[in-house]
């Protein structure tokens, strides 16, 4: 099998970034993007959304999880507590380690669960609070639900709701 040279070209680095005194990493997708969709990763609709949500809650509660907490590190664990997204033309990944790193979970939603309007390569990692896992637990077989995965944050529709995660 003959090699193959791939080159990737990003708008910027990925890095560490401070924000209201917190420092968080932000991660660059690749380049190419359309200008009305430069931050977006992802704009998709679930075909069984009740699927899709019991997926995705399980994902956030297994991040939240803390089956060990060293004494000294709690406050650091509480504020890393974040699952990872990825896109993919294959699949959107979303995936996280319990913050003692003892448990992961991951679920992938490949193209025959979501109905895609829009798809680039690129990851990001937010907050799933208690106001978005309290959505995820409604949502029935017959939601009209959607998602989007942009550089900072992650969207959930259920009908006329919209939940944005940053």
């Amino acid at each position: 099998m003959p090699a193959t040279d791939k080159t990737y070209r990003y708008v910027a680095a990925s890095g560490f970034q401070a924000k209201d005194g917190r420092t968080r990493l932000s991660l660059v997708g690749e380049s190419g993007a359309s200008p009305s969709n430069s931050g977006k990763f992802l704009s998709a609709r679930a075909l069984c959304p009740d699927i899709t949500a019991k997926g995705l809650r399980a994902v956030s509660e297994t991040v939240a999880a803390r089956y060990y907490v060293p004494p000294a590190m709690l406050a650091k664990i509480l504020r890393e507590a974040d699952p990872v997204v990825t896109v993919s033309p294959g699949a959107v990944r979303f995936e996280g380690f319990s913050a003692c790193c003892s448990a992961y979970a991951r679920m992938d939603l490949t193209p025959d669960a979501l109905e895609i309007s829009h798809c680039r390569n690129g990851t990001t990692n937010v907050d799933f609070g208690a106001d978005l896992r309290g959505a995820l637990a409604n949502v029935g077989k017959d939601a009209d639900f959607h998602l989007t995965v942009e550089e900072d944050a992650v969207g959930f529709t259920q009908d006329d709701t919209t939940i944005i995660e940053r």
